[in-house]
């Protein structure tokens, strides 16, 4: 195999992760999630989102179907270049699994009034 070649596939390879992560934000424990899932989960994020929103607030979301459920509470919000951020740590558990597992998201608002993720 040609070193481009080579090169080629590796930066090919190392690519795949930051893709991966935009479509499920949920990195290793997504692993598991179902598409309905991840649904139920942003829906609660977005929830989380909403301009009232006190630090403080939870949503809870639970997919029968899976087996798998979360609970997603806003513990603070910062600015971050110059964006109203906020953090939201996600409890999931997982079907099959008696331990939670736990991430913590930060999700900036956008000049256009969009939200990203900030990893």
């Amino acid at each position: 195999m040609s070193r481009r070649l080579a090169a080629a596939l590796f930066l090919l390879l190392a690519s795949a992760a930051p893709v991966a992560a935009q479509i499920n934000p949920f990195g290793r424990i997504g692993a598991t999630f179902t598409d309905e899932d991840i649904a139920l989960a942003r829906a609660a994020i977005d929830e989380l989102r909403g301009e009232a929103v006190p630090v403080g607030a939870e949503r809870g979301w639970d997919n029968p179907k899976s087996g798998n459920s979360g609970r997603l509470k806003y513990v603070g919000s910062a600015t971050i270049d110059g964006l109203p951020c906020r953090k939201i740590v996600h409890q999931v558990r997982l079907a099959r699994q008696s331990d939670p597992k736990y991430s913590t998201l930060i999700t900036c608002k956008t000049a256009d009034g969009s939200w990203r993720n900030a990893f």
